[in-house]
């Protein structure tokens, strides 16, 4: 809900996430990452889901908020998945930066499946941390990664979320509790 959000909770909150104890080689590796980018990259994060919300997943919705940006702005890519984001390297080519790691196309083997390797999750959070750098993102529909990487940027990231044309109302009240 980010711009919904009460400006009370975000000054209560922001502390605790500033006050994160973050190894300093992650740390490190990020900050020189984003070096010298400024407002010049836009964070892409596409969650394509190993579970029920699948079907909810479209590489048009993201490719259509790309296409509302300056051809020239460069687009920070992550995801949970191989296969989307060959999609998108091929597609926007150059304008692609991509965290060097491994992406799998399985439940069993992405971060956001069951995989307990520790680089996977250590690279995944590499990505959330440089994802929180980008002063505008576009993000995954009811993704915890997002709001993670939005609270790490202390709440300063402009989110653009596109929501999926067949998310049912009822899946949504529940989910926002936004009524009966």
């Amino acid at each position: 809900l980010y711009n919904k959000i009460p400006e009370y909770f975000i000054d209560l909150y922001v502390p605790y996430f500033k006050n994160l104890k973050i190894n300093p080689d992650i740390l490190d590796y990020v900050n020189q990452f984003v070096d010298g980018w400024g407002d010049d990259v836009v964070g892409l994060h596409i969650r394509s889901w190993y579970c029920d919300r699948h079907r909810w997943h479209s590489n048009e919705l993201f490719e259509k908020e790309i296409d509302k940006l300056d051809k020239d702005k460069k687009i920070f890519f992550c995801s949970d998945n191989g296969d989307v984001q060959k999609h998108f390297v091929e597609k926007y080519k150059d304008r692609i930066i991509t965290h060097n790691r491994s992406l799998y196309n399985s439940g069993n083997s992405a971060e956001s499946g069951h995989n307990k390797d520790v680089q996977s999750t250590t690279d995944a959070f590499i990505e959330m941390l440089t994802l929180s750098r980008c002063s505008k993102f576009i993000g995954t529909y009811i993704s915890s990664f997002d709001e993670v990487a939005w609270w790490l940027s202390g709440c300063k990231s402009e989110v653009i979320i596109p929501k999926p044309n067949n998310v049912p109302d009822e899946f949504e009240r529940r989910f926002f509790k936004l009524g009966n």
